[in-house]
């Protein structure tokens, strides 16, 4: 993660309009992604890579204009509600995710079952709008959530729309889990592309299963619609013959941006 925000920093040495320290802000920022809550200036340090004078008189400027706020005991710091609100706007002015909302509770009154749109960011699937149903699902997943792309439905299925240098990108630059191979993954990829969907079963969480087709607009994959459920209640059979009929449907109406 240092790493990641040294080659950062670094990326605006040949740009005249690059702004360095409105980099490292957002970097102090994004060290609130990490899992625990609250931080202080020493874990964000140890996070970030910057001296603590460094932190400090980030921290500081965004704790003035509201973007972070202190607990009064412990003196650490969080992300406050107005980070919130630059994710509501996101959510409010993306024209896939705005046009997409009807049609997703659609598919939830005639499933039943969890449905989510997803888009593609770097090597990650993420969940930027999501229905949930009335069956408990035994996964972690809220809007905003990002996971593997090479283990999720919705991932496969967009990465079938790609052209094959960009997903051998992606794919170069994750660290795969041992049960999977580049290989492998292109050779599944390949096979989703033909179907036009994809299927994953207990791929990241126990009991679940999900369901995903591609939504393509003027030649590129902008994102996909997938339906999760339980392998408790359905099968894998019975999933594909009920649900990606549906699937297809809404994808099609969306592609049309």
């Amino acid at each position: 993660m240092k790493k990641a925000r040294a080659e950062a920093d670094a990326s605006g040495d040949d740009d005249p309009l690059f702004v360095r320290s409105l980099a490292k802000a957002f970097h102090i920022l994004e060290a609130f992604k990490q899992p625990g809550g609250n931080l202080g200036l020493a874990q964000l340090c140890e996070i970030t890579g910057y001296d603590k004078s460094t932190v400090q008189r980030f921290v500081h400027t965004l704790e003035r204009i509201g973007y972070l706020e202190r607990d009064p005991e412990t003196r650490k710091c969080g992300i406050s509600l107005k980070v919130l609100e630059l994710s509501h706007a996101y959510l409010r002015t993306h024209q896939l995710v705005s046009k997409a909302f009807p049609y997703l509770v659609h598919l939830r009154q005639k499933t039943d079952e969890t449905v989510n749109l997803c888009v593609l960011d770097g090597a990650d699937t993420v969940y930027v709008s999501r229905i949930v149903g009335s069956h408990i699902l035994n996964t972690d997943i809220m809007v905003g959530s990002r996971l593997p792309s090479y283990r999720t439905a919705p991932g496969l299925s967009i990465m079938s729309q790609m052209p094959q240098p960009e997903v051998l990108a992606i794919l170069e630059s994750v660290r795969l889990d041992e049960n999977y191979t580049v290989p492998g993954i292109m050779k599944r990829i390949d096979r989703v592309g033909k179907e036009s969907y994809a299927l994953t079963v207990e791929e990241i969480f126990p009991n679940d299963m999900s369901v995903a087709c591609p939504i393509v607009s003027h030649n590129r994959a902008i994102g996909a619609v997938s339906i999760g459920c339980s392998t408790l209640r359905r099968k894998p059979e019975d999933v594909v013959n009920d649900f990606v009929p549906l699937l297809r449907g809404v994808a099609h109406s969306l592609s049309n941006l």
